[in-house]
């Protein structure tokens, strides 16, 4: 789990979405409990206001730790990751120069309609990044920190392969203080120390 220091996901987003009311009445009709009574117009609205509020929640999360995945499977990142299981004592500072990174990631709300029942709804985002600078802290073979961040970030969220708002402007992204995984993130696996002494 990372120390959230630096921008989240939401504060790379637009400040409205498109047809959050709709989406929440669509999955709100398709909970199995749904077949058996029929919501109120009351409530069907306040689904809408209720997922807007579970999806602002679900996306205040560390920009940066999203990244983390797509860089694991970097090849300069292993390499380093796998001499440092050679010798677990010594720690291992890589530092990247420009790069890019892209990942998705799937955003499951849960929405609570108190007195009537719980719907989920899906969303994907999709999180673009132009690292100019970044800075690893490697050792028995798994990530540790992060720091020194700088880069440019663009985010989309949809909903059924559908955006649900404009394409909104890249925005800079910097680390005010080191990103600390703790636990730490292997990145190699944890056999590969005995497979290097003994192989």
């Amino acid at each position: 789990m990372a120390t959230t220091t630096g921008p989240t996901v939401r504060s790379l987003l637009p400040p409205r979405w498109r047809d959050l009311d709709e989406i929440a009445r669509q999955r709100m009709e398709r909970a199995p409990w749904a077949r058996d009574r029929r919501a109120p117009g009351l409530a069907l609205g306040f689904a809408g206001e209720q997922a807007t509020a579970a999806l602002q929640r679900a996306l205040e999360r560390d920009v940066i730790a999203d990244f983390i995945a797509a860089w694991k499977i970097a090849k300069e990142i292993r390499t380093c990751a796998e001499q440092s299981a050679l010798d677990p004592g010594i720690t291992h500072v890589l530092t990247l120069g420009e790069h890019e990174l892209s990942t998705k990631l799937r955003a499951l709300v849960r929405v609570d309609i108190d007195g009537f029942g719980i719907f989920d709804i899906p969303f994907d985002l999709a999180l673009g990044a132009e690292f100019h600078l970044a800075r690893l802290t490697v050792r028995g073979g798994a990530l540790y920190a992060v720091d020194a961040v700088q880069c440019d970030v663009t985010a989309q969220l949809s909903y059924e392969g559908a955006p649900i708002h404009d394409k909104w402007r890249s925005q800079k992204v910097t680390l005010g203080a080191p990103l600390h995984l703790d636990p730490p993130l292997p990145l190699v696996r944890a056999s590969t120390d005995t497979e290097h002494r003994h192989g």
